[in-house]
């Protein structure tokens, strides 16, 4: 993987500064988010330190259009595009969701001090001066992969990591009584 990432970065096919996205070459016909890993190297993420959100974060970045090459924002089979860009950034959702106050969730990735990396769902409430993340889950089970947000009719949202699927993503509900969103358990590809 290091030997794809470097070829890519000497490519220019990788971002600059910030999140990078690692596209395998010999991904073949298959779907190009199947084989893309992201690699964070950010010390804040919306300007808010790393250890306000996890202290074992050594690097951390919200995941951006940008951060994509632009044959994988407008081209090909699938290009992200497609994911509706009138709602903004697949990325990060904007909304009450029933906390009482404006909350931003947004998408990214993190690598800790030891190496690992992961994708990361955070909550912020930007109108707050202190206290501003509300809640920070670790979201994938061994890399930071391509993932994306939708708002769902319930007031949540859901979270995605295929395109094209027939799978409804993951549902988050916003639970009054915990002051988070509690992830909502899967029923036959409904939630």
């Amino acid at each position: 993987m290091i030997a794809v990432f470097l070829s890519l970065l000497s490519t220019g096919a990788i971002a600059g500064p910030g999140l990078q996205v690692a596209l395998a070459p010999d991904a073949g016909s298959q779907a190009w988010w199947m084989h893309t890993t992201l690699v964070p190297g950010g010390d804040a993420v919306r300007g808010i330190p790393l250890r306000e959100f996890d202290a074992g974060w050594c690097a951390a970045d919200e995941i951006t259009l940008d951060a994509f090459p632009a044959a994988i924002r407008t081209g090909g089979s699938w290009p992200l595009d497609r994911l509706d860009p009138v709602a903004g950034s697949p990325f990060a959702l904007g909304g009450d969701f029933g906390a009482g106050e404006p909350l931003e969730v947004i998408l990214g990735a993190y690598r800790t001090c030891s190496g690992e990396t992961r994708n990361f769902l955070a909550v912020i409430a930007p109108e707050r001066s202190d206290a501003r993340v509300v809640q920070v889950e670790s979201i994938s089970a061994d890399r930071a992969v391509f993932q994306y947000l939708r708002a769902d009719p319930s007031a949540g949202f859901r979270i995605f990591s295929c395109m094209v699927c027939d799978d409804m993503g993951r549902l988050y509900l916003w639970n009054a009584a915990s002051g988070k969103f509690e992830k909502q358990p899967y029923i036959d590809g409904t939630g």
